[in-house]
């Protein structure tokens, strides 16, 4: 009788936010399987690939990152902030909406911000939308009617950085979204991200 194997339940964006959720924590299995919104036993997958690279480690407190993982989380805050929840149906759609600042980021793949985009809604998304603080105001591309100034209240943006925003029915898709557009903007964070998940 041949062996029924169970489909891996997660890809490797939910490693990344797993990973991000550790640095943002000390938090047990249950309460990151509850953020994550995916059962425990994909958390314990991903821990055991997390602490195989020498990221994560499991103490009574919780999991929390090694030396070597706080050095990534590390690197990665100075390109990215926080994915933080926003309290504002931006898009319309009555859906999760969450964002983060890309504090750096390649000035070519500007030119071609709906490739960024298509990758955000590949993961999942509804709605992907990218700003960018000129003059201490955030303007969208092609959109001038709209005023986004609204947004600064809640992330603390300086000139030139990006402010990145998605939306999904689901929590934990929208905060893939983030990450999916971040990395295709940074080149580094692409790699950073690839090096916990490959």
């Amino acid at each position: 009788m041949p062996v029924v194997r169970t489909l891996k339940k997660f890809d490797n964006l939910d490693l990344v936010t797993l990973f991000l959720e550790i640095g943002n924590r000390i938090a047990s299995r249950e309460k990151l399987a509850t953020i994550m919104e995916l059962g425990e036993g994909s958390i314990k997958s991903m821990i055991k690939i997390l602490k195989n690279k020498d990221l994560v480690l499991t103490e009574k407190s919780g999991n929390k990152l090694t030396k070597k993982g706080k050095k990534y989380f590390s690197e990665i805050n100075k390109i990215i902030s926080p994915i933080i929840k926003i309290n504002q149906d931006i898009f319309k759609d009555k859906l999760n909406v969450y964002g983060c600042i890309l504090r750096k980021y390649e000035k070519n793949k500007l030119k071609k911000q709906y490739i960024a985009r298509e990758n955000a809604i590949r993961v999942g998304c509804n709605s992907a939308m990218i700003l960018i603080c000129e003059n201490n105001h955030l303007k969208a591309q092609y959109v001038e009617e709209f005023d986004f100034d609204f947004l600064k209240k809640d992330f603390n943006i300086k000139d030139k950085e990006l402010l990145l925003i998605t939306s999904s029915d689901k929590k934990k898709t929208a905060k893939k979204g983030i990450l999916a557009l971040s990395c295709s903007l940074n080149l580094k964070l692409n790699k950073l991200f690839r090096e916990i998940y490959k």
